[in-house]
C-alpha cells in the first residue's frame, strides 16, 4: 500500500453514499459509479483523473499515505437516475442503461456531445413525458447528460 501510493499508481477519489458499480465508457473517456444509497450516478472524466494524477503531492493523504483526491478536480458531473443505481452498459447507438436496485428498473440515458446546448433545451430535454424524474441536467464541458426513460 506504501509503495502504490508513493509511486502514484492508487489514489483515492470520494464518492457518495456507498458505491457499488464502476463502469467505464466505451471510448475509454468517462467512469460511470452508482452508488446504491444514493439517486445519482457520477460521471469521472478520465482526462482529469489524469490530470490529478500529475499533482499527487499537493493532495491530503489518508492514515495510510494514500493521496485523496478532491471529488470536484476529477468529477465531470452528477446525474439523478433513480433509487439504488447499481452497473451501467452501454450499447453501439450511444445509450447507457444503469440498473436500479431500489426502483427495480432500469434507466436508459446517454452522455451526448453537444457544442452549443442552453439551458433552456436540457431542462426541456428532462422534462419529456415518460422521462425519469430528474432534477434539472445541465450541459458541462460541451456534454449533455440527458436521462430519456426508466423501466
Amino acid at each position: 500500500m506504501d509503495t502504490a501510493g508513493q509511486d502514484g499508481a492508487l489514489f483515492f477519489a470520494p464518492e457518495p453514499k456507498s458505491p457499488h458499480g464502476s463502469d467505464v465508457t466505451p471510448g475509454g473517456e468517462f467512469v460511470v459509479v452508482g452508488g446504491k444509497l444514493d439517486p445519482h450516478v457520477t460521471i469521472y472524466s478520465t482526462e482529469k483523473i489524469k490530470q490529478a494524477q500529475q499533482k499527487l503531492d499537493s493532495f491530503k493523504k489518508d492514515a495510510y499515505g494514500v493521496p485523496v483526491v478532491p471529488l470536484d478536480q476529477v468529477m465531470e458531473t452528477q446525474v439523478e437516475l433513480g433509487l439504488g443505481p447499481l452497473h451501467t452498459v452501454f450499447d453501439d447507438k450511444g445509450y447507457a442503461y444503469t440498473s436500479l436496485f431500489l426502483d427495480s428498473a432500469v434507466a436508459r440515458w446517454t452522455l451526448v456531445a453537444r457544442i452549443r446546448t442552453s439551458i433552456t433545451e436540457v431542462e426541456n430535454s428532462s422534462n419529456r413525458k415518460g422521462a425519469a424524474p430528474t432534477r434539472p441536467v445541465r450541459a458541462i464541458d460541451g456534454y449533455l447528460l440527458d436521462p430519456i426513460c426508466t423501466t
